[in-house]
């Protein structure tokens, strides 16, 4: 089994979002049969640096294909239908799509702060965060939830 997964949070923040990729590859990685990992990461500024920064577990499973490319060209491009084939599944981890056509897709939905807490997000942000969230659940086949 080949799965792609968003790995664009790892990258860049080091809590949050970002610890919970980090810590999910590593789990992946450790499988005894664990499927190969196509690890995805668009982004702008911080490209080279965060790259750099990365520290992938010593796995022959893992590849990590990293764009410069703005996250909302990528999104027009998946959304025009110039996204590429991927693995068998696709693991969404954040707000952002992975470049992907038809695979079956799943989504993790970390919090509905902008929702619930409107006051925190300029009503740009929050209507642009709500707009891809509905999408991505629309979108996707599985949604998962973590909760403490």
């Amino acid at each position: 089994m080949r799965v792609t997964l968003d790995y664009r949070p790892a990258l860049l923040g080091r809590s949050g979002i970002g610890r919970y990729v980090r810590e999910l590859v590593r789990a992946l990685a450790r499988c005894a049969d664990a499927p190969a990992l196509d690890l995805h990461a668009v982004f702008w500024r911080g490209h080279d640096e965060a790259i750099a920064a990365a520290s992938l577990p010593d796995s022959p499973s893992l590849s990590l294909r990293a764009r410069r490319r703005p996250a909302r060209l990528q999104a027009f491009l998946t959304n025009v239908g110039l996204g590429q084939d991927v693995g068998d599944l696709v693991l969404l981890t954040d707000y952002v799509r992975v470049p992907h056509r038809v695979n079956p897709a799943v989504f993790t939905l970390h919090d509905l702060a902008f929702l619930n807490e409107a006051l925190w997000y300029l009503p740009e942000v929050r209507a642009r965060i709500e707009a891809v969230t509905r999408r991505l659940v629309a979108e996707s086949h599985l949604i998962l939830v973590p909760t403490r």
